[in-house]
């Protein structure tokens, strides 16, 4: 004896049990043709539990298509009539057309007083809302053409993000502590050197808060094959990409053949050429009229820049020689700098920085990193004595000059992946962003005491006067 309550008789006429006929073996759309599948099977008088059986289907969505088709016909099939929660309001909020573009239009109508969201699109594509979300990220785990028919049918829907949202779903991320999103891969050529660093501590405590962990991969680890690397990256689950540059004497090609479209993706520094992605690094134009500045204010007038020449080129970029002109330019005499090959001082180096300062007579000398400077300091004691010592780059508070902030730029450099994961952005961009993050001043010990008092007097004549 049957059990349950009994179901009332599905009778089809001649032109929908056809169109049922046509919908069932549509591949185009696979859950419409089992909606036509479970009205026909209820139409040959079977019950919910037989029909969900033979399709491999749960009762529920047996009784929903059943209920749907008795109410609204073929268009309840293919997402016309109210939605539940009009229902149970006891009302119509709008009248959806059905989407088979043999029957009517494929934009649905909405309600002109109210806005488009992700569920209307999703039911004028016959698609779950969160395969509309992944749509309108542009997410590669959906095919190509999904993803464009996705955002043209949001288009003439005249969908528009609603910023409130967002700003809501912020602030609950802040108020709860931070769950575990995803990874993060930081691309180097050498782990060894960065490995001890602060700054990459610095960089996985703030992925930390944010919800991520950082992953250091070896771009060698993938052998001679560069192309596996977008396997190993996908394999790991990464969700973006920090790239350390190569060190300035590494015989490494200075490109990586991985598929962008994948991956959002942030350069640490200026020494990497290929592709030209988001950048996060040192503001070397800005450092260097910041120590010239301060310089010039203490008394020195001739003032001479020593630089490693591919250093200068490949970490700098120009900007240690364009800050120098910048701020010489209303000197009567400008040294033009000296390039030196190697990165450290030989002696015979040395001899030709020492005949360069007495030849122009040089008040100061700029030095690229304190390693040099403290190796002219130990090789011409002389000559150092006589004048101003200072560096772009100090690491310890014995030189002058400036001490650029590498662990600002490693979370400036995470925090600004998140955003790129946040806000979807993948791929090479057309417009690349730098953001420039300057260092401070530190005083040291290796400036000449001769010419700070001359400045001091200077400044008692002028006041005098």
């Amino acid at each position: 004896m049957r059990s349950g309550r009994p179901k009332a008789e599905l009778v089809l006429s001649v032109k929908e049990r056809a169109k049922l006929e046509r919908m069932r073996s549509d591949r185009d759309q696979p859950k419409l043709a089992l909606r036509a599948r479970i009205v026909l099977g209820c139409a040959e008088g079977l019950d919910n539990r037989t029909v969900a059986a033979s399709l491999a289907t749960s009762p529920v969505t047996v009784g929903k298509w059943r209920r749907r088709f008795r109410q609204y016909r073929i268009a309840g099939l293919q997402g016309g009539g109210p939605s539940a929660s009009s229902m149970r309001l006891g009302k119509i909020v709008s009248k959806r057309i059905p989407v088979d573009p043999r029957l009517a239009d494929p934009v649905p109508a909405v309600q002109p007083n109210r806005r488009t969201t992700l569920r209307d699109i999703a039911r004028a594509l016959d698609l779950h809302v969160s395969s509309i979300s992944l749509g309108m990220k542009d997410d590669p785990r959906l095919p190509p053409g999904t993803r464009a028919k996705i955002r043209k049918m949001a288009r003439q829907m005249n969908y528009r993000p609603d910023p409130m949202n967002r700003a809501l779903a912020v602030y609950r991320q802040t108020l709860r502590p931070p769950s575990m999103q995803g990874t993060l891969a930081l691309l180097t050529y050498d782990y060894s050197t960065f490995a001890k660093l602060t700054e990459w501590e610095k960089a996985r405590q703030r992925a930390t808060e944010l919800g991520y962990q950082i992953e250091a991969i070896e771009c060698h680890s993938a052998g001679p094959n560069r192309k596996r690397l977008t396997q190993i990256l996908k394999a790991r689950g990464v969700r973006g990409v920090l790239l350390l540059p190569p060190l300035l004497d590494a015989k490494v090609p200075r490109r990586l053949e991985i598929d962008w479209n994948l991956f959002p993706a942030v350069i640490l520094g200026n020494a990497f050429f290929s592709p030209q992605l988001h950048r996060v690094e040192d503001d070397h134009l800005s450092n260097t009229r910041l120590l010239i500045r301060k310089l010039l204010s203490l008394g020195y007038r001739k003032i001479g820049l020593c630089l490693h020449e591919q250093r200068a080129f490949l970490h700098a970029g120009g900007g240690w020689e364009g800050g120098f002109y910048v701020e010489m330019r209303r000197q009567k005499v400008i040294v033009p700098p000296f390039y030196r090959k190697n990165p450290a001082l030989d002696s015979q180096s040395a001899a030709a920085i020492q005949a360069w300062i007495q030849r122009n007579e040089l008040e100061a000398v700029v030095f690229d990193n304190d390693f040099p400077a403290r190796d002219f300091l130990a090789k011409c004691p002389e000559v150092a004595a006589r004048i101003g010592v200072v560096s772009l780059a100090c690491y310890s508070d014995h030189f002058s000059g400036i001490a650029p902030l590498y662990g600002h730029v490693w979370t400036t450099a995470v925090e600004f992946l998140v955003h790129l994961i946040n806000t979807h952005q993948r791929g090479i961009p057309a417009s690349p962003q730098r953001l420039l993050l300057r260092g401070e001043w530190v005083s040291g010990h290796t400036l000449s005491r001769i010419n700070l008092q001359r400045d001091a007097g200077r400044r008692m004549d002028e006041s005098v006067k």
